[in-house]
């Protein structure tokens, strides 16, 4: 073997130099992938692999790497072989590079061709518009993107189940203010489950019916999210689920407007979105419901009329829609006769209440508070034989209470007509009201006296005709009144001595007797009910001095509020004010 020249050496070191070791080793190990210490002889001996490199022993990309092992190679074997090398080289980095390219191109096709089949699937089936699909940012767009690429369950586009999943996925984004396609957060108060690989029937508020247990996706019976922080506003998409019986979404902070749409579920028998903040008008198309038993759209911001197409819902027991913004007279409910609760309180609306109004003879709660009505009550409501609470209060009705509406009318526990315009006397068959609860009528024009037989509604617990033109005396029937809590009697004209017989009505714990014309003393019998917390006993004709038993319930702080006029003799620390 031909032994090299002293100069030969000193080039071939020379350009050793030009590169590290460790640079050079690096290079080889990239591009021959060797676990091995090279063979003996000329090729430098590397150290073992390491599983991971850092610093300048970091693994170099394939042009680095490239370069690095043909100077390497070049300096180690000699010029002679270098282009047959390189050559070698350069098509091993282009063979990975498409390699690379061509399986992320893949991957790109495999994902638009998901969506598009599912994309289509969903439009054949008339749940979303292409146009909708075509919005950017929307939320039909965003439920797409995350059933395509993040829902790690992977339905198939043939799946029976899809649309379900994708309308609750639109669901999810119209109602979050979320719109991230990995792990998205609503902010709501409970999320268990939602926008994960389960089957939908597991998510929180969800009910299924039937189904494929291994999925966990069956037919939606109910979604039952009501005070769970949903914000955001229903999407038109719910009308795909064709099973849905019960929608329950009070309490929350749903705004926009009611989608006509949902008057097509047909299954729906519960839509329930009281205290929430839609807006709007109620749509027409809600009296085709099929199915529906209890509509609650109560304690929102919708405004216009109530449309008289609700009555065509003959299924309908229950149509909630107080505290509202609504106006206009109550519609002819010709057809309503099945309807067991009807709550228009506390909305605009005005004129008389329509004669075919006493035709809901079904009626079982019947509410009209804070509203304009006027006229006065008809005679025809003595058909309403069910009815067991009435509340008309703060109306402009006028006219006498029609004596023989609690002839027939004999269930009512609780009656309330306060703030109207009534005149005349209070009829005596309100004795009939065996099981009223509360009688309230104050803040009226009533005349004439309390009647006897009030003493016959056992079950009485509130007795409030304060603020009228009463006359006479409290009747001693009132001993009859065992279960009595609240005696509003204030602001009348009513006079005589103050019943000592009240102090048997052991469960009381409001009395009103102040503004009247009531003479003598205070009766001590008053300090036996130890339940009482407010008593107001001033601007009368009353003399003598507060009992010491009623001072005493003052002293034991059961007593909260004492109030007397100042010409009745009253402890120290006994009575809360006097009046001149």
């Amino acid at each position: 073997m031909t032994s090299l020249s002293e100069a030969e050496v000193g080039k071939a070191n020379k350009r050793k130099q030009g590169l590290a070791p460790s640079t050079m080793e690096s290079a080889r190990r990239f591009l021959y992938d060797e676990d091995v210490p090279a063979a003996a002889g000329n090729v430098p001996v590397r150290p073992p692999r390491k599983t991971s490199l850092s610093g300048s022993e970091k693994r170099l990309n394939p042009v680095q790497a490239a370069f690095m092992a043909t100077m390497t190679t070049c300096q180690t074997y000699g010029n002679k072989r270098l282009l047959y090398i390189a050559a070698g080289i350069v098509g091993i980095v282009l063979f990975s590079m498409g390699i690379h390219s061509l399986s992320s191109s893949g991957a790109k096709k495999v994902g638009t061709e998901r969506l598009q089949g599912l994309q289509a699937k969903i439009v054949e089936a008339q749940v979303t518009s292409q146009e909708d699909f075509a919005k950017t940012g929307s939320v039909q767009y965003h439920a797409l993107q995350w059933l395509t690429n993040n829902d790690e369950s992977q339905i198939s586009e043939d799946d029976e189940f899809l649309i379900s999943r994708y309308i609750m996925a639109v669901f999810f984004y119209s109602l979050s203010a979320d719109k991230d396609h990995v792990k998205p957060d609503s902010g709501w108060k409970t999320q268990e489950g939602w926008m994960t690989s389960t089957g939908y029937c597991s998510w929180y508020g969800v009910t299924c019916v039937g189904g494929d247990e291994e999925s966990g996706n069956a037919q939606i019976e109910s979604i039952t999210l009501d005070n769970n922080g949903l914000v955001g506003s229903l999407p038109s998409e719910l009308t795909g689920l064709n099973y849905l019986n019960i929608l329950n979404l009070g309490t929350n902070n749903i705004g926009g407007t009611l989608p006509t749409e949902l008057a097509n579920v047909k299954d729906l028998r519960f839509l329930l979105l009281s205290n929430n903040n839609i807006e709007g008008t109620i749509p027409t198309e809600f009296g085709s419901f099929n199915s529906i038993r209890h509509l609650d759209l109560g304690h929102n911001e919708l405004s216009g009329s109530i449309p008289s197409e609700l009555e065509k819902s003959f299924t309908l027991k229950t149509l909630d829609l107080h505290d509202n913004n609504l106006e206009g007279n109550i519609p002819e409910f010709v057809e309503f006769e099945g309807l067991i609760e009807l709550n228009l309180a506390a909305n605009n609306l005005k004129g008389k209440l329509p004669p075919s109004f006493a035709k809901l003879t079904s009626l079982v709660d019947l509410r009209l508070s804070n509203n304009t009505l006027t006229g006065q009550l008809p005679a025809e409501m003595e058909a309403m034989t069910r009815l067991e609470f009435l509340m008309l209060d703060r109306n402009s009705f006028i006219g006498s209470i029609p004596s023989k509406l609690f002839y027939q009318v004999t269930r009512l526990q609780h009656l309330d007509l306060q703030n109207n315009e009534f005149s005349g006397r209070i009829p005596d068959s309100v004795s009939r009201l065996v099981d009223l609860k509360s009688f309230i009528v104050n803040h009226n024009a009533l005349t004439g006296k309390i009647p006897l037989y009030v003493g016959l509604m056992l079950d009485l617990e509130v007795l409030d005709l304060a603020y009228n033109k009463l006359t006479g005396d409290i009747p001693d029937q009132f001993t009859s009144l065992k279960d009595i809590a609240k005696l509003h009697l204030q602001s009348n004209q009513l006079s005589g001595s103050i019943p000592t017989t009240l102090g048997s009505l052991r469960r009381l714990q409001v009395i009103e007797l102040n503004h009247n014309s009531f003479s003598g003393p205070i009766p001590s019998e008053l300090g036996y009910i130890h339940t009482l917390k407010d008593l107001k006993l001033y601007d009368n004709g009353l003399a003598g001095s507060v009992p010491p038993e009623i001072c005493e319930l003052v002293k034991e702080e059961a007593l909260v509020y004492l109030g007397v006029d100042c010409s009745v003799t009253c402890a120290e620390g006994c009575c809360t004010k006097c009046f001149d």
